[in-house]
């Protein structure tokens, strides 16, 4: 798996089919690595999904991302 040059590629492709394969309403969750809290919510923001939350894990470290379709 290449992420790209900062390891959230697949998430900007994900976010991409979203639209057709999430239904209205629906819940996607999606973790991601250390420091990318603020770009994984601006893709899923320019992407037209709403950010539910940000999970932390048991580190305290934010860790998942849960997005709805509007």
């Amino acid at each position: 798996l290449d992420g790209g040059s900062d390891g959230l590629d697949p998430l900007r492709e994900i976010i991409r089919d979203l639209d057709r394969i999430l239904a209205k309403n629906g819940t996607f969750l999606c973790e991601f690595g250390v420091g990318q809290r603020d770009l994984a919510i601006s893709i899923v923001e320019t992407g037209g999904f709403n950010v539910l939350d940000v999970v932390p894990d048991l580190n305290a470290i934010d860790r998942v991302i849960v997005v709805q379709r509007p």
